[in-house]
């Protein structure tokens, strides 16, 4: 076998573990908000300067992409944080 087939495989496998910690991240910050009695969803997209926010007009948690697992729950139950003071005061009243 050459040495692109082993770069090839290596490459893939080290894809899977990507996407297998973005599966993670994304299944444990959605089960978190489904525990703090919420509905929101969780996005993970580039929130540019921040590390999350919260779009309270379609109840949704973006999360910056992150490999540092306390920085990310931190983050997420920032975030959980808001969502509930949406849902506690309505949408309107939170906007102010």
């Amino acid at each position: 076998m050459t040495f692109i087939y082993f770069l090839c495989i290596f490459m893939s496998m080290k894809l899977m573990d990507i996407l297998n910690e973005r599966v993670d991240f994304h299944q444990i910050a959605t089960e978190l908000v489904k525990q703090a009695g919420l509905k929101s969803k969780v996005k993970f997209k580039n929130t540019g300067k921040n590390k999350a926010d919260y779009n309270v007009d379609d109840d949704t948690i973006n999360i910056k992409p992150t490999s540092n697992f306390k920085d990310f729950l931190v983050t997420v139950f920032h975030e959980i944080d808001h969502a509930k003071d949406a849902k506690k005061y309505g949408k309107e009243k939170y906007k102010k």
